[in-house]
């Protein structure tokens, strides 16, 4: 999840406003959110947050085979995706084998991060093998009840990966389902820099 995108002030507002410089050396900062873990990320607005860091809801969590992992493909190397015609590695992410469903609770998060951002696809490591997957992106306010907010094309581990780029401003749960499109074999979905 990414802070809202602000335009640069040089070129939107080449006049800086008459009290600028009024509260030169005060950092802005973010008070934490009542009852928020410790251990969870900083939620600066000057910050990202990777959803891996954040964890998936495990009893709304489910793949065909292997369990989701966080931070790792299928096999549990690293989640690599085509990205721009080349092979690209991710550091953080989420692996679920199709046809698989992954949720997140991004409720505390999704008001100061209003931009949710990912590349989709079958791990690089698959090639082509396989007839491929698509993906189907779902909100919902209560985590049982869900609104399609996306559906992808199908892609294989040779394709150009899906760069998703979506508004979650207000939402509380995301799904990420990855459906096997009729065959299982080296369906190997991930989600490189969910962030």
């Amino acid at each position: 999840v990414e802070p809202p995108v602000v335009e640069d002030e040089e070129e939107t507002n080449p006049t800086p406003p008459e009290n600028e410089g009024d509260n030169e050396g005060e950092v802005d900062s973010q008070p934490p959110l009542e009852g928020e873990d410790t251990e969870q990320p900083s939620t600066n607005v000057n910050e990202q947050i990777y959803l891996s860091d954040l964890g998936f809801v495990a009893n709304k969590t489910n793949a065909n085979w292997r369990p989701a992992k966080l931070n790792q493909n299928v096999d549990g190397g690293t989640i690599s995706l085509i990205v721009d015609g080349e092979r690209t590695a991710f550091e953080k992410g989420v692996s679920a084998h199709a046809t698989s469903n992954v949720v997140f609770g991004i409720s505390q998060h999704s008001k100061e991060y209003p931009r949710l951002v990912t590349y989709m696809g079958v791990d690089a490591s698959q090639n082509g093998n396989g007839n491929g997957v698509y993906f189907v992106i779902s909100t919902s306010e209560d985590g049982n009840e869900w609104t399609e907010v996306k559906t992808t094309k199908v892609v294989k581990g040779n394709n150009e990966s899906i760069y998703l780029d979506l508004n979650v401003e207000g939402v509380k749960f995301i799904k990420f389902h990855a459906n096997n499109n009729g065959s299982d074999g080296s369906d190997h979905a991930v989600y490189g820099g969910l962030k």
